[in-house]
């Protein structure tokens, strides 16, 4: 939309709106996926359980967690979306908008593929632990 068409008042609208979808976001995640747990469960012979077998949980946990990066990411398209929305009613360049879009694509990928990468660091820790 051209910036005449476009009111002031609609614009701070937008981008209050995009801001609070995005913050509500960060508050909403939980600091574990969905259908863990928060704190691990106690091993079932508590105290006699050794620390190898105890790191080794914590590392398939993590790995676990590491693997579902897209249930932390999706929660942030709409506050996103609404951002780069926020950016076509500021009447940007064609290539602003473009390079908007993808660096928050770039944002969501590159944070996925860290977790990937993380996830597969752990599993090289993991097999070294049952290797020896």
């Amino acid at each position: 939309m051209p910036p005449a068409i476009c009111s002031i008042s609609t614009m701070l609208c937008v981008r209050k709106i995009s801001t609070e979808l995005s913050v509500g976001s960060a508050c909403h995640q939980p600091p574990y996926a969905p259908g863990h747990p928060t704190v691990p469960a106690p091993p079932v012979a508590l105290g006699r359980t050794n620390c190898v077998d105890f790191y080794r949980a914590e590392l398939v946990r993590q790995r676990d967690l590491s693997q579902d990066s897209w249930g932390f990411l999706l929660p942030f398209v709409p506050g996103m979306a609404l951002a780069l929305l926020d950016g076509v009613l500021e009447a940007r360049s064609t290539s602003q908008l473009i390079a908007l879009v993808a660096g928050g694509v770039g944002l969501f990928l590159g944070i996925a593929w860290w977790n990937a990468h993380t996830a597969r660091k752990l599993q090289d820790e993991i097999d070294g632990l049952d290797a020896s």
